[in-house]
């Protein structure tokens, strides 16, 4: 087997694995669709926010900070600079922490399902244990301040509408 097989498979494996990911959330949002129509949505669509959030932000990153892949750097081919900082590691922890304000069960699942990514992310030679790094630092960072957000704007709604008494 050659370096380039090992490392398309071993991406191939990470693709897997947020498509998995994302096949827990769309669990859940059905069975929340299931109860309500309108919460179950709104589930969904917190979800795709975050993905396109982080998608765009490490995509500007990629742009800002080019970075030669581990296997670019030993000299084994691929002349890519958009090593930093890891996609699929801050699309999976964003997920996963997400989950996090929803469902424990599925959250410790997926956590194990990011922890697997990222270790792939390194030993496939995609990436240097610093992209890793600050992509689960991304992914961490912008479900908190997400969630956050969501949940402040509903207690501003909530108390906006209080029927006086």
């Amino acid at each position: 087997m050659t370096i380039f097989t090992y490392f398309y498979l071993l991406n191939f494996l990470r693709d897997i694995l947020i498509l998995s990911q994302f096949l827990i959330i769309f669990y859940l949002a059905l069975r929340e669709i299931k109860k309500n129509l309108k919460q179950g949505f709104f589930f969904l669509l917190r979800f795709f926010l975050i993905f396109i959030i982080v998608f765009l932000l490490v995509g500007f990153l990629k742009d800002k900070f080019p970075e030669v892949r581990p296997l670019t750097y030993l000299g084994l081919g691929l002349k890519e600079k958009n090593s930093f900082p890891s996609r699929h590691t801050a699309l999976s922890f964003a997920l996963t922490f997400l989950l996090l304000y929803y469902d424990f069960k599925f959250f410790l699942f997926s956590l194990a399902i990011s922890l697997l990514i990222s270790v792939l992310s390194i030993v496939s030679l995609a990436h240097w244990p610093q992209d890793v790094i600050f992509g689960f630092l991304i992914g961490f960072l912008l479900a908190l301040i997400f969630q956050e957000g969501l949940n402040f704007f509903h207690r501003l709604n909530a108390h906006k509408f209080k029927p006086k008494t």
